[in-house]
This record gives structure tokens, C-alpha cells and sequence, in this order.
């Protein structure tokens, strides 16, 4: 029963990392309406909070932490910094 419960938290958890990232980001012209940005971080949210995906998430996450400390350029590793629908450029948020 514990471990159910952790596994919840932690869903939770990368899901509203996962909402906030992608509020924060850049997104294309036809979808940078409030609406979309929206529903978008929602789909964003749910891709994070899926535990399949959480250690590639958190893979990412370390790469941007990388990139920032060694004072990488973030638009030759563009990928690390992509989202299931969006490009954020911040670090964590």
C-alpha cells in the first residue's frame, strides 16, 4: 500500500513539473493563445506523469543542468530542452 502511494505522489509531482514547464514555454503563433497553452501544458503534464517516461524526463533535466554549468549552447542540444509539445529554453521551469 505504501509504494502505491509514493508512485502516486510522484506522478503528481512530474505532472505539475510537467504543466509549469510547459506554461513557461515558447510555443507557434497559432497556439500561444491562452487556450491552447492551456490545454497543451495539460497533455504536457500527463506525458511527465506517466512512469514509463519519468527517468527520461529526468535525463533531460539533468542534461539542461549540465548544459547550464558547463556554458554549453542551448541550441546545439535543442533536444534536451524540447517537450512532448513544446520548447522551453529555461533550465527547470
Amino acid at each position: 500500500m505504501a509504494y502505491s502511494n509514493k508512485l502516486v505522489y510522484m506522478c503528481l509531482i512530474s505532472f505539475t513539473y510537467g504543466f509549469v514547464r510547459g506554461m513557461n514555454a515558447q510555443y507557434e503563433p497559432p497556439h500561444d493563445v491562452i487556450g491552447d497553452k492551456v490545454c497543451l501544458s495539460f497533455m504536457n503534464g500527463m506525458t511527465y506523469g506517466v512512469p514509463v517516461y519519468t527517468p527520461y524526463y529526468a535525463i533531460k533535466l539533468i542534461n539542461r543542468i549540465d548544459i547550464k554549468l558547463t556554458g554549453k549552447d542551448p541550441l546545439k542540444h535543442k533536444g534536451d530542452y524540447e517537450d512532448m509539445f513544446c520548447i522551453n529554453y529555461n533550465t527547470f521551469f
